[in-house]
């Protein structure tokens, strides 16, 4: 398993590199994530994020290891450890329409994927973990920006993805 890294020289591919998208599926679980309960939605209010509200989906079970689906086609743009409590971080650049897509996993044990990689939809990339401060569970955000939340929550871009 390739060593996760804390620095990066990749930015976004040209769309054209990049695997055409035939959907989105959920990256944990069954269909409609089976087995896994939302812990936090998408601009839920969390308290410990003040006004700015929760950027993801947060799914647990309970169980560490468990398998990580990309959610769809695409290629592997980053994979190392992110800010603050972000953890082992993978992000993913999708193409739909036309445009680029990024999916971001984070708090992840294991990565299967490296950087550069074609992967599949609902192919396995990684497992269930609480790399960064929290208990067993995929954070999952899909963005139109490679960096961190572009409102700017932790103040940190992962480096080289502008």
């Amino acid at each position: 398993r390739p060593e996760l890294s804390v620095m990066s020289t990749n930015s976004p591919f040209p769309i054209s590199d990049v695997p055409v998208s035939t959907g989105f599926d959920y990256p944990v679980g069954g269909l409609n994530h089976e087995g896994f309960a939302m812990m936090n939605c998408f601009g839920c209010s969390v308290l410990w994020l003040g006004d700015y509200g929760h950027t993801a989906e947060d799914y647990e079970n309970g169980r560490g290891g468990d398998p990580v689906y990309s959610a769809s086609e695409g290629k592997v743009l980053w994979r190392g450890v992110g800010p603050n409590a972000y953890g082992n971080v993978l992000i993913i650049q999708h193409r739909v329409e036309g445009a680029a897509v990024f999916t971001l996993y984070a708090h992840l044990r294991d990565i299967y994927v490296v950087a550069s990689q074609s992967v599949g939809r609902r192919q396995q990339i990684a497992t269930v973990g609480s790399s960064g401060s929290f208990l067993d569970h995929l954070h999952f955000e899909i963005r139109n920006k490679p960096d961190i939340n572009p409102r700017g929550y932790t103040g940190y871009p992962f480096p080289g993805l502008d």
